[in-house]
């Protein structure tokens, strides 16, 4: 008996597989969100050939539509096609339902926690398994229209080897976890299966698929498909930028949003400040996202122009900002405004997730004194911000790199928050306001300049 094969490695794209590989993942197009397959699919995936010989690929894969509807949200999918000597092609769609707290802290497959859901190209569900420090604790059957799949899942293993990409350059040795699994299915259940194409097929020089198994047939049911084992390893989707400029469409606003996410270098060398603080929280979120957009806002109902608004959307919150400010106010006014909506969609963060907090304590403290009024929401926060104003000049000063003296910032930082105690005690409401109005429209004495 010949000696096992070593494991190996490789970071593989997908536009370097062969056509047989490709072309039957056509069945997956009507289960897709997006018309055309191929873009759903990451680019780059792992290539894992087993001790037995066979090749395994996965790829992560967006916007799968699976019969089984998801009441958790919080999920990725891995597309996973298998090339075994035994079995021939077969393909099939993991989705991973990790908890929260290890998708924030860990992500070492090793040791998941959370769900494992065995799909076919169709959509069509094989099984389930729910891990805990990578080992199975439950595993199901589904059955459907008479037929059964039973799904085992075996304990993560630490697969290490040269990790090598497709032009034969090494990242050197590198350790990734492995799941191997078993699919067993009734007469007739069947794999998501390509016709038996040699292993040696001059075709198909890479040899084949990724490692896992499917639901329903392409083409004829297969024979001797019954019981389907192999191993895969899991690829995570690739980090979503959590702050989205994309509807600003704006060079110049989304150049102060990145010049507000960086800390101050010019005193301690690594000083952090609020909206630095508060935009990188949103950037490195792994469920709640600050979405910016400009439209026209017109005025309120005391006729006063609005600069901004916060509220919720999608996975988070959206700030849109009024193209009058962006057209006519200067970039200080600008990067006022984003510091000041930050802070918004900051409290309303604290508000979902943190209820015992002392700011939220301090919120409903505040809140008691509003609640009969139309506005109190803003209300209660303009209160509670009006306490930080030195807070909110600082960043400005940070932003502007300490071109003016602190009491301009902390003027200029005023803006939005008139309602509050603390701006109906100051003396100088009138010098404050002449500063916010000449930052907003650009005028003669405005220390700011405004965008090209």
């Amino acid at each position: 008996m010949s000696k096992p094969k070593e494991p190996q490695l490789e970071i593989v794209e997908f536009k370097a597989l062969s056509d047989n590989l490709i072309l039957p993942l056509t069945s997956i197009q009507e289960k897709l969100k997006t018309p055309n397959w191929h873009s759903a699919l990451q680019s780059k995936g792992k290539k894992f050939i087993d001790k037995k010989g066979n090749t395994n690929y996965t790829f992560v894969l967006n916007g799968f539509k699976t019969e089984t509807i998801e009441k958790n949200n919080i999920y990725f999918d891995n597309l996973v096609i298998r090339h075994s000597k035994k079995e021939g092609i077969s393909y099939f769609i993991v989705r991973y339902h990790p908890e929260k707290n290890w998708l924030r802290e860990s992500k070492d497959f090793q040791h998941f926690n959370g769900r494992l859901s065995f799909y076919g190209l169709k959509g069509n569900p094989l099984g389930t398994s729910k891990l805990k420090n990578g080992e199975s604790i439950t595993d199901s059957q589904n059955t459907k229209s008479g037929h059964g799949c039973a799904l085992y899942v075996y304990p993560g293993v630490t697969v290490c080897s040269n990790l090598y990409h497709s032009d034969g350059t090494s990242n050197g040795y590198s350790c990734l976890t492995s799941y191997e699994y078993k699919i067993s299915c009734g007469s007739g259940g069947g794999v998501d299966s390509y016709p038996d194409i040699s292993y040696d097929d001059p075709t198909n020089p890479d040899g084949g698929g990724s490692g896992s198994t499917g639901g329903s047939t392409y083409g004829d049911d297969p024979d001797g498909l019954d019981d389907i084992d192999g191993g895969f390893v899991p690829v995570l989707p690739e980090e979503e930028e959590k702050i989205n400029t994309d509807e600003l469409n704006n060079p110049c606003v989304e150049g102060i949003i990145e010049e507000l996410l960086k800390k101050d270098m010019t005193l301690t060398g690594d000083l952090t400040h609020i909206s630095q603080y508060i935009l990188d929280l949103f950037n490195n979120s792994s469920d709640n996202s600050l979405y910016f957009e400009s439209s026209q806002l017109g005025k309120n109902s005391e006729g006063n122009d609005i600069n901004a608004t916060t509220t919720p959307y999608l996975d988070g919150w959206k700030i849109n900002l009024d193209t009058d400010l962006l057209s006519d106010g200067t970039k200080l006014s600008i990067g006022k405004t984003i510091i000041h909506e930050s802070v918004h969609a900051w409290i309303r963060l604290i508000l979902k997730e943190d209820r015992t907090s002392d700011i939220v304590k301090d919120l409903n403290l505040i809140y008691q004194k509003f609640q009969n009024q139309d506005n109190r929401l803003n209300l209660t926060q303009h209160e509670f911000m009006g306490q930080y104003v030195n807070v909110f000049a600082i960043s400005l000063s940070v932003f502007d790199n300490h071109r003016q003296p602190m009491d301009y910032y902390i003027s200029l930082s005023w803006g939005g928050l008139e309602t509050s105690t603390t701006y109906s005690q100051l003396p100088n409401k009138n010098e404050i306001q002449k500063i916010i109005a000449d930052e907003r429209f650009n005028k003669v004495d405005a220390k700011g300049t405004p965008c090209p």
